[in-house]
């Protein structure tokens, strides 16, 4: 049975609310918060990801990335760096190339697109080319550059990688 969506409105106070009350590696869409918040039963709230939708002209809804960065909710006290190159990761695997990623990923945090290259490139020692083959590679590769970078913060890699891994399709 196929469901379908509904597209809403809201103003930034409710999408505030939503934000605070997700869950970390269990809500991947507002819908689960509501599900969740509004103590709806009955109803199938893992339902997989929506695939970001694009306008006819093939340009990307940022605003729809922007929402699905607010649900990922990283654990704050991940370094920015980590979480920085953990969500150009997440929106990776959503679909978008890595370097509108990293403008997504500027833009959501009020900083420049150099500032996010900086941190998968530079702090990891390593070119914007190698990162690209690690994103396309096996993410395991990327996954223990990772962990040797950032080993104090292995279990919250390490649940990264599970949740997208087990919540999302990659194109």
């Amino acid at each position: 049975m196929n469901e379908t969506y509904e597209t809403i409105r809201i103003n930034r106070d409710v999408m505030n609310y939503l934000r605070n009350h997700a869950r970390a590696f269990e809500d991947k869409e507002p819908n689960d918060v509501l599900i969740r918040e509004l103590g709806i039963s009955g109803i199938n709230n893992k339902l997989p990801f929506v695939e970001v939708e694009r306008t006819k002209s093939g340009i990307v809804d940022v605003e729809k990335y922007i929402e699905k960065l607010c649900l990922l909710k990283l654990p704050d006290a991940l370094p920015d760096a980590l979480q920085q190159i953990l969500q150009v990761i997440y929106l990776v695997r959503l679909g978008e190339d890595r370097d509108k990623a990293a403008k997504i990923v500027a833009q959501y945090r009020n900083i420049t697109y150099s500032a996010v290259a900086d941190k998968y490139a530079r702090q990891l020692n390593i070119t914007t080319d190698q990162f690209d083959d690690l994103l396309r590679g096996p993410e395991n590769e990327l996954r223990e550059i990772l962990v040797q970078k950032f080993s104090y913060y292995k279990n919250d890699i390490e649940n990264f990688f599970n949740s997208i891994s087990d919540g999302l399709k990659v194109n």
